[in-house]
This record gives C-alpha cells, sequence and structure tokens, in this order.
C-alpha cells in the first residue's frame, strides 16, 4: 500500500520510500571519485579558512594521484588498513581517497584522543601506516607502542624522524596514466568507523562501497547540495558526517570550507565571508552561536539549510536559532554510523518536506530512498505489567 510517496508492507511491517530515482555505483567509491573530480576539475574543492587558500579540484585530485601511486610502493591491499589522525586542514582528506582509488580501507582517529582510546582502536585495525599532523606524534607512537605495532609513520609537513607527507605530493613518472582499481563487490569495506562505546569499549563499523556511495548521491537527492554550493562543518574524518559531506561534495562537484576548530563568533563571519549555502553542526555548537547571538552586520542571505544531529536540539532552542537565520531552513536530522550517514532527514525539494520541517521542529525528518524501516512493538514486564514501548 501506498499513501503518498512512502510504501507501507503489511507483509513485513516495513514501510520505505517509494522514490527510487538516484544513482547506483557498480565500479566502486574511488573510481566515481576520480570521474567526479576529473569533471569538475575547474571548480573549487576547498576553502581553507586558516590560510585563505583555494583549492581546486584539479588539484584535490592531482595530490590524491601522486599519493595512491607513492602508496602502491608498500604494497598494500584491500586487507590492509590505512589510519589517519589529523584536524580538517588542506591535505588531510587526501590519502583517504588515495586509498578509495586503490581499493585500502581507511579509518580516522580524532587528534583529541588520549593514549588509551587510540591504543585500543589500532589494535582492533592494526594499520600498516599511519598519516598524522605533528601535533599527535606522541599519542600515536606511544599507543603503537602499547599495541605492539611497527607501522610506518608519515607527518603532514617536515619531519626528520618520520616520512613526511611531501615525499608522496612528488611527481611520479605514472600520474598521467594512473586509473583506479574497479571495485568488482560493492560490499567490500571501504571505510572502518568506531561504534561511540556506549555498551561497552568502541567496535569496529565497516562501511562499504555501495552504502557510502548511497549516501553521497542522498546528499544531493535531498536538496542538501544545491547549484555552486558551498559546505561548512566542523567534524573529523573519524566521524561518519564527515565522511558523508566529502563524498556529497566530490560527487556533486561542490565547495567545502575547511575549518581547523569550531569558535562560535568566527562562524558567524565564515558564514558570510564565504557565502555558506549549507552547515551541519552539533547542538552544542548550535547552542554556543545562540548564546552569543547574531553579530551586527552578518549577511547569512546564501546560507539555504542548517541541519543539527547527532544529539536532540530542543524545540524551544531550535525556534531561537531560527529566528537568528531569517530566510533559512533549520532542522535536526538523524543518522547512524551503521547506515553510513543519514536515516531520516528532510527532502527540501519537495514542498510538503519543506512544511513538515518548519511545523515538525521536533522530528528528524521521513525516509530516504534506499532504505526500510520497521517499527517494532518490544513487549517487556515491569512490576507484572504489561508495556509495549
Amino acid at each position: 500500500m501506498e499513501i503518498d510517496d512512502i510504501i507501507q508492507d503489511k507483509a513485513t511491517k516495513t514501510i520505505s520510500s517509494s522514490s527510487n530515482n538516484y544513482n547506483q555505483t557498480y565500479r566502486g567509491l574511488g573510481y566515481e571519485f576520480f570521474e567526479s573530480m576529473q569533471q569538475n576539475k575547474d571548480k573549487i574543492a576547498q576553502y581553507i579558512a586558516e590560510t585563505g587558500e583555494t583549492d581546486t579540484y584539479q588539484s584535490f585530485l592531482n595530490r590524491s594521484i601522486r599519493t595512491a601511486l607513492h602508496l602502491k610502493t608498500r604494497n598494500l591491499n584491500k586487507n590492509d588498513v590505512v589510519c589517519l589522525c589529523s584536524y580538517n586542514q588542506k591535505h588531510n582528506c587526501i590519502p583517504l581517497i588515495a586509498c578509495t582509488f586503490l581499493g585500502i580501507p581507511t579509518a580516522s582517529l580524532d587528534p583529541s584522543f588520549t593514549i588509551n582510546d587510540a591504543s585500543h582502536l589500532i589494535k582492533l585495525i592494526k594499520p600498516k601506516i599511519f598519516f598524522i599532523v605533528p601535533e599527535v606524534i606522541d599519542m600515536i607512537t606511544e599507543a603503537m607502542q602499547i599495541a605492539e605495532l611497527d607501522s610506518e609513520v608519515v607527518i603532514y609537513g617536515d619531519t626528520e624522524k618520520f616520512t613526511s607527507f611531501n615525499d608522496f605530493l612528488a611527481e611520479h613518472p605514472e600520474e598521467d596514466s594512473f586509473r583506479p582499481v574497479i571495485i568488482d563487490d560493492l560490499s567490500e569495506t571501504a571505510i572502518i568507523f568506531f561504534s561511540s562505546g556506549t555498551t561497552g569499549l568502541p567496535k569496529g563499523i565497516c562501511s562499504n562501497h555501495r552504502a557510502i556511495y548511497h549516501q553521497g548521491v542522498i546528499m544531493n537527492h535531498l536538496g542538501i547540495l544545491g547549484n555552486d554550493a558551498v559546505v561548512l562543518l566542523f567534524s573529523t574524518l573519524y566521524w561518519i558526517s564527515a565522511l558523508l559531506t566529502l563524498t556529497g561534495c566530490i560527487l556533486k562537484g561542490s565547495a567545502r570550507l575547511v575549518c581547523k576548530e569550531f569558535d562560535p563568533i568566527k562562524t558567524w563571519y565564515l558564514l558570510d565571508k564565504y557565502k555558506i549555502t549549507y552547515t551541519f553542526l552539533a547542538p552544542i555548537q548550535a547552542y554556543r552561536m545562540l548564546t552569543i547571538g547574531r553579530p551586527d552586520g552578518i549577511d547569512t542571505t546564501s546560507l539555504n539549510l542548517v541541519i543539527t544531529g547527532g544529539a536532540h536540539f530542543a524545540s524551544e532552542q531550535l525556534h531561537k536559532f531560527r529566528d537568528l537565520l531569517p530566510g533559512t531552513f533549520v532542522s535536526q536530522a538523524y543518522g547512524c554510523t551503521e547506515l553510513s550517514g543519514f536515516g531520516i532527514a528532510f527532502n527540501l525539494t519537495k514542498t510538503k518536506d519543506r512544511l513538515l520541517l518548519h511545523y515538525k521542529p521536533e522530528s528528524c525528518g521521513r525516509p530516504i530512498p534506499g532504505l526500510q524501516y520497521k517499527i517494532q512493538i518490544l513487549t517487556t514486564i515491569a512490576a507484572s505489567t504489561s508495556v509495549e514501548s
């Protein structure tokens, strides 16, 4: 049975979106990245907030190809793992993209981790090589000792003791003829994330090529990335939101504003200076921007959408945030690492969703294409009373 654009299957007690008008990949994430970056080579891929630099997709692609070619000399394969640990900066996404070109899984750690956090996670994945910022050298090397690993360490910048990432950016004779590998089994792991550890120590979550590509395409399907989009978020690659945004932007040819850290006052000015069209904020970040208020003279007319996720954003505070951003859609969305991104969200291309977004501020949205949903009635016994939830 179909109601509006939602299909209900009474036999399986599931619901799903009736829309199936979206692209799928048949060759893998790296192939799709490569093709899209070539097609959008003259567009801006990144604005670097700390330096004021602009980075085109041509430069982004060239650095990724060179990194992939130098990685090939390490004889890695799909059963190995490359680990990243960096704040957001010009090069932090390059090894990830290079590894997708080669079909090698990557995992990321957050620079804020303790030695114990890092050692537990790298014991799970046993990386063959690390790409890290200088600030985390002590943390990573001590964690490697605890995990009894003797992996290669690559530093973004100059170094005497370790390998410099500059070596990976050196010209290579095969860069003009380079082509990414074709992934025959799209269920192969592309990126490894980690669970939150709510019910125990964090565990690895393997996201495959099909799922990650699907989520990137869905960002465009939902109207999140319009033409000439400029996107801002502060998550590192440890978080699924960062990979989701990177994937969506590459496939669309959109630009990202790269910021090392979140500052509520600075964010207001970045929204204006770079004419941001979409930003993703954790609720705590939105609360901090709300607390300091909107500075005088800030122009946010380009800002089409703000999504908060990762925790509940109280309805009263969401309304106040909307008041600071007239003409901007502000909503919550539900995402999940195991889904490789969005689970429920509003579709800005649909009038009904735009109205629901406005009148249902507590809602995270509606079913997205490609997923099935089931409402499970759980019956428990509490004080001899059957409770349905």
